[in-house]
């Protein structure tokens, strides 16, 4: 890549360097040089793609190595997981639990009430 990135800067530089024609936008640029920056352009652009298909192929091979290292530690990840979710439902069968008895109260405490509210009725129609 710092080949590239090198190779670039030359390529600007011989493009900098070059003289402009006069009253114009146009600048006289040596053939040779630039012809020979892109070949060497070309060459190293293809050597990267040699080296990145090499980087490609050892980072999948560390890659299965490391997944087929690492898979008994997929079950204890399992087994943690599913300690967990044991652990969140019992508390909510808990919470469950306890709401129920809270309703069994609310439930005994609201037809207290209509009891008493039904005492009162008939005692006042008397």
């Amino acid at each position: 890549m710092n080949d590239i990135l090198g190779l670039i800067d030359g390529l600007e530089s011989a493009i900098l360097d070059s003289k402009k024609i006069p009253f114009t936008d146009k600048f006289i640029i040596e053939e040779k040089i630039i012809l020979k920056l892109i070949d060497k352009l070309r060459l190293a652009a293809k050597d990267n793609s040699v080296i990145k298909q090499a980087i490609d192929i050892d980072a999948k091979e560390s890659l299965s190595k490391t997944t087929s290292f690492n898979e008994p530690g997929l079950s204890d990840l399992k087994k943690e997981a599913e300690s967990y979710a044991k652990d969140v439902l019992g508390h909510l069968q808990l919470t469950v639990t306890k709401l129920q008895q809270k309703l069994g109260h609310l439930e005994k405490t609201l037809e207290n009430g209509r009891e008493r509210l039904s005492i009162i009725s008939k005692t006042n129609e008397s």
